[in-house]
């Protein structure tokens, strides 16, 4: 077994999020149109992943309750998420 009392530990840098500020989304989505700009309203709004957009339907919207219902997503669970 070789010595292991000179190792060092390995440096861990911090990353930081990349953010976009509410003014470049409101300038993103001014440059997109029908179809495109919902989802990406959506998924920026929900916080919802682009497949879980891609396979929402009509039905998983309620609007009286404010919520959407994403079937089967990350670990074939449904979740509920809130828009305003």
């Amino acid at each position: 077994m070789p010595d292991l009392n000179n190792l060092r530990r390995i440096k861990r840098y911090k990353t930081i999020p990349v953010v976009m500020s509410k003014q470049e989304a409101k300038a993103t989505f001014s440059w997109m149109s029908s179809t495109t700009r919902l989802m990406a309203e959506l998924i920026y709004g929900t916080g919802m992943r682009i497949n879980e957009c891609m396979i929402l339907r009509f039905k998983d919207i309620d609007f009286d309750l404010r919520s959407i219902t994403v079937r089967a997503a990350e670990g074939n669970k449904d979740i509920a998420t809130v828009f305003t």
